[in-house]
This record gives structure tokens, C-alpha cells and sequence, in this order.
């Protein structure tokens, strides 16, 4: 289960849904264990003030931090 609080519009909730979704879909591949859902839940908060984001670089960022936090593994703090 996801929980979203705090600072949130309806973009920024398909976004966290969606960074969800494909972690589950891909979390062998990502290194993540494939029941993780089942025995974990996550939640997503965005304090009241924060600077709004919406859109795709919002949604890659939700997903970067969730796989980082599902997998044990730090981001990368650079892209090639």
C-alpha cells in the first residue's frame, strides 16, 4: 500500500502512484525484492512548504527515492 500525505495535488498523487506501479513491475530487475509489497508498505509526504512540482521530473524523483528505499541501494548522485 501507498500512503500519500501533506503538500500533494492530483498529479503529484498519480505520480507517486505510477513510481509505485513500475517499481513493483521492474523490482527484479532493479534489485528489489519481488514480494516487497506484499510486506511493506510506503509512505510518500511532501511537506506543506514545499516549493509545488508537478510533472514528469517530480515523477522521476518519487520513483528514484522509492527504488532507493526498496533496494538498500543509495541513488546515484550522477548519470554517467
Amino acid at each position: 500500500m501507498t500512503k500519500q500525505t501533506g503538500n500533494l495535488g492530483p498529479v503529484m498523487k498519480e505520480s507517486c502512484e505510477a513510481a509505485m506501479t513500475y517499481a513493483r513491475a521492474h523490482a527484479i530487475e532493479l534489485g528489489i525484492e519481488a514480494d516487497f509489497a506484499a510486506k511493506h508498505d510506503a509512505h510518500i509526504h511532501v511537506p506543506s512548504g514545499a516549493v509545488p512540482k508537478d510533472g514528469p521530473s517530480a515523477g522521476v524523483a518519487i520513483t528514484v527515492a522509492l527504488v532507493s528505499a526498496m533496494s538498500a541501494r543509495p541513488a546515484r548522485r550522477k548519470w554517467r
